[in-house]
């Protein structure tokens, strides 16, 4: 997790997933946890694809 600044000079939570073989991998801006249930996590926010801001869901487990 990190924070970035906006064209708007705003500063935003930005959610990232790092050890991937693409490290420029998704981007989950201003993210919210919606649950969490046992070992999983779902968290959403705005991922940037070309010119458009999609609503995304990601469902995180939880390893031991």
């Amino acid at each position: 997790m990190s924070m970035r600044k906006t064209a708007e000079d705003r500063m935003v939570v930005v959610l990232f997933l790092s050890g991937t073989e693409n490290e420029s991998g998704p981007h989950l801006y201003e993210p919210r946890v919606t649950s969490v249930l046992g070992d999983e996590i779902r968290v959403v926010g705005l991922e940037k694809h070309e010119q458009a801001w999609v609503l995304q869901e990601w469902q995180m487990k939880i390893l031991r």
